[in-house]
């Protein structure tokens, strides 16, 4: 029998009772204090969770490790059943904090507290029960509710892992660069406009040259896919859902724009986008024609993405006067969307078939699991905005496609890649299942190799999803948002994978709006994986 915590706050502490050896139950009466944003279930009382929110906050009072709890009640005074691990904590309520230190110590719970809880065990028993209430039909009250549990958990994970992440030398010695060759470097064609040479869709001549241009380069654009009215539209659903998950923002004020983050690329918080106009652009007739052009074949389903959305940097009026948010910016990036050893074997990813589509980042995981018998493979951005030079966005290696399968042998083993964590290597996130992605370090010569594509508002970027590609940071006045997209063929999803996939898509779809199924065409409704519409 080990030793519970004891609690000081408020004015009464009692002793710990139903002691285990991993978690203990204390009874504490909490006077008033600040709300916080952490839920009472990260600190192990989901009885609680309806009407107490808990936030933790570590210091050292006399040499003991303290966690500072503030809750939110409907009384100034009520007694709280809270369980912890096991372990010697001195709570105490402090005085309300300013908001941005409310924003500076969100990260919370001590570090070797979180590991005496398991965090990891936790995340995936949390994972587990969402998928569970999924598939039994929970109320979305409930799924919320979890969902935002689940994500406390994960940033908790992230933040466990990032301490323990080994410090490594400038000069590793178990580590030898490889050493490949990449493909030289290609002048892209421009315009008189300063973009990147782009075709339409008529006549035949200018599909075949089209074509041509992707067989070389690696990528290809298509121009005028959607019209003015269809951008608008896509950029007005894309503002609605940063108001509404941004208390504050507003599109018409460039100073509320800091509420925003830039640590996740500029993408949606949703790995999949359900709108009804992102839903319209996934079906737009002449986009669907363009992926069936470059596959070669006319039976597709075309993937549930999501948007990004880069915020301007650069003589912003603010105050009266014109200032540079420099901080603003989204991190670069180069990478490829695969696993490079998976990708070239000569087998299908069975793990692929399993997918259940009960949580949404299974969309993202069916675009992750590719390889070269299910292929050919496309990627593609469809620009909502104008993106020049420097209004940051995509980048590419062209030409990388052609040694794609050399360049992967001269890599050696995988294990190479999948079991470090140093930044100035290159390294494989492995996603599980034989699927994940490659990330190039800052310090590769293939950096030297990339190049800034520029498009039109309304045109469609596709390239090779073996070739590598990445982002840029906004270094401009103007906004970039844009739509990702890419297409699969359907004969490579067996058909209960395909059942249960269209059983999402279509519940979605009915949430997208009252008439919105019933405004889309048969194929329409089969490009986009609708139940009802899966045979020939």
């Amino acid at each position: 029998m080990m030793t519970g915590p004891s609690f000081k706050g408020g004015g009464l502490a009692q002793e710990p009772q139903n002691c285990c050896n991993l978690h203990c139950t204390c009874i504490l009466q909490v006077q008033d204090a600040p709300i916080s944003r952490v839920r009472v279930k990260d600190a192990m009382c989901p009885k609680y969770e309806p009407f107490v929110r808990i936030f933790a906050k570590t210091t050292r009072v006399c040499g003991r490790p303290t966690l500072h709890l503030l809750r939110k009640t409907p009384q100034n005074s009520c007694n709280l059943r809270l369980q912890f691990c096991s372990c010697i904590l001195q709570v105490k309520f402090p005085p309300p904090l300013p908001s941005f230190l409310w924003r500076r110590t969100r990260r919370f719970i001590l570090l070797w507290y979180a590991k005496k809880m398991r965090v990891s065990e936790l995340y995936e028993s949390q994972v587990r029960k969402l998928k569970r209430l999924h598939r039994n039909g929970a109320c979305k009250t409930e799924l919320k509710r979890e969902a935002v549990h689940l994500g406390e958990l994960k940033r908790l994970l992230r933040h466990v892992r990032s301490k323990t992440r080994p410090q490594y030398n400038q000069t590793p010695a178990s580590y030898s660069p490889v050493r490949t060759e990449y493909p030289a470097h290609m002048n892209l064609p421009i315009d008189d406009e300063g973009f990147i040479v782009s075709f339409s869709l008529s006549p035949d001549s200018t599909e075949v040259s089209a074509v041509q241009f992707y067989q070389k380069f690696g990528f290809v654009i298509f121009r005028d896919i959607l019209e003015p009215e269809e951008c608008n539209a896509s950029q007005c659903e894309i503002w609605d859902a940063l108001e509404q998950q941004y208390p504050g923002l507003h599109r018409s004020s460039i100073p509320s724009l800091s509420v925003l983050t830039s640590q996740t690329y500029g993408l949606s918080s949703a790995p999949a986008v359900f709108t009804p106009q992102m839903l319209r652009n996934r079906c737009n007739p002449k986009l669907v024609k363009v992926m069936r052009l470059l596959l070669g074949d006319n039976d597709i389903l075309m993937s549930h993405d999501r948007w990004c959305f880069y915020r301007p940097t650069k003589s912003l009026g603010m105050c009266e006067t014109a200032v540079d948010m420099p901080e603003w910016k989204t991190a670069a990036s180069l990478h490829l969307d695969l696993n490079p050893w998976t990708f070239i074997e000569d087998k299908v990813n069975v793990q692929v078939q399993n997918l259940y589509y009960d949580n949404l980042r299974d969309f993202s995981k069916e675009m992750n699991s590719v390889n070269e018998v299910t292929g050919p493979h496309l990627q593609g951005v469809l620009a909502l905005t104008d993106s020049m030079e420097n209004d940051g966005g995509t980048v590419l290696v062209p030409g990388f496609h052609h040694i794609f399968s050399s360049w992967v042998k001269s890599l050696g083993d995988m294990k190479n890649f999948a079991q470090h964590s140093d930044p100035r290597r290159n390294r494989l996130v492995w996603r599980g299942g034989g699927s994940g992605s490659f990330k190039f370090c800052d310090s590769d010569p293939i950096h030297h190799l990339k190049q800034r594509i520029t498009v039109r508002a309304g045109s469609l970027l596709l390239w090779d999803q073996r070739l590598v590609h990445g982002s840029v940071p906004n270094n401009s006045n103007r906004f970039r948002m844009a739509q990702f997209i890419r297409p699969f063929r359907r004969k490579t999803y067996d058909s209960m994978r395909l059942e249960r996939r269209s059983k999402v898509v279509t519940a979605h779809l009915e949430s997208a709006g009252k008439n919105f199924i019933s405004s889309l065409t048969t194929d329409d409704k089969r490009v986009l994986g609708l139940h009802g519409y899966l045979d020939n």
